[in-house]
């Protein structure tokens, strides 16, 4: 039996996933241990489920993410009208911080996105906070959409790094369509979109 068996729900015909923070750990570890690659999780709110009714290319994108699960409180609140237990949203910024807390420095870590000199105030604010972190490499790519060539030394570059989680903070839509366009082409385990993620624990 699989982890989200029995545990799905539609909005506007996206598939959630009716899990708490403890449930997405367990699974990212399982991902992690197994070796396998190519599974990303879209930490979704309401603005994002109204993005993918207005756009069935978008709605694709999440349909075939591992995990979609529920960061906003209008999605908790479907949940539980459909018969699930959920107690509390699936929060970005707190699911990353308390993977990073929990797991300390079994695993490493890339950080994608952010504006320049984002990602390196994360990796050090979190380091002081949680000592052993191990950050292997981070990336603020420009606003501007990227070319073919600096798309490839970005794979190359996190490929050739190898870290077990990928965070990619680019902001929805543009984040979930990242990952969808690159879940074949990067050798991790597990990619999360988070969103304002980088901002909030970087003390911005």
């Amino acid at each position: 039996m699989s982890r989200t068996e029995g545990k799905t729900f539609q909005i506007l015909g996206i598939n959630v996933v009716a899990v708490q923070i403890k449930d997405v750990i367990g699974q990212m570890k399982e991902w992690i241990e197994e070796k396998s690659s190519g599974h990303y999780i879209a930490v979704t709110n309401t603005h994002v489920v109204i993005e993918s009714w207005l756009n069935p290319e978008y709605k694709n994108v999440l349909n075939t993410a591992d995990y979609v699960v529920p960061d906003g409180m209008p999605l908790v609140w479907l949940g539980r009208l459909n018969g699930h237990p959920i107690k509390r949203r699936v929060y970005g910024p707190e699911l990353m911080e308390t993977f990073i807390k929990d797991t300390g420095s079994n695993y490493t870590h890339f950080i994608y996105g952010g504006q320049p000199g984002v990602p390196e105030k994360l990796c050090e604010t979190l380091k002081k906070q949680y000592p052993g972190l191990n950050f292997v490499g981070s990336c603020s790519p420009p606003f501007r959409p990227l070319t073919s060539e600096e798309d490839e030394q970005i794979i190359e570059l996190i490929n050739r790094l190898n870290p077990d989680v990928l965070w990619v903070g680019l902001g929805a839509p543009k984040q979930e369509r990242w990952m969808y366009e690159h879940k074949d082409k990067l050798n991790v385990p597990v990619m999360l979109g988070v969103g304002a993620a980088f901002d909030l624990l970087a003390g911005n």
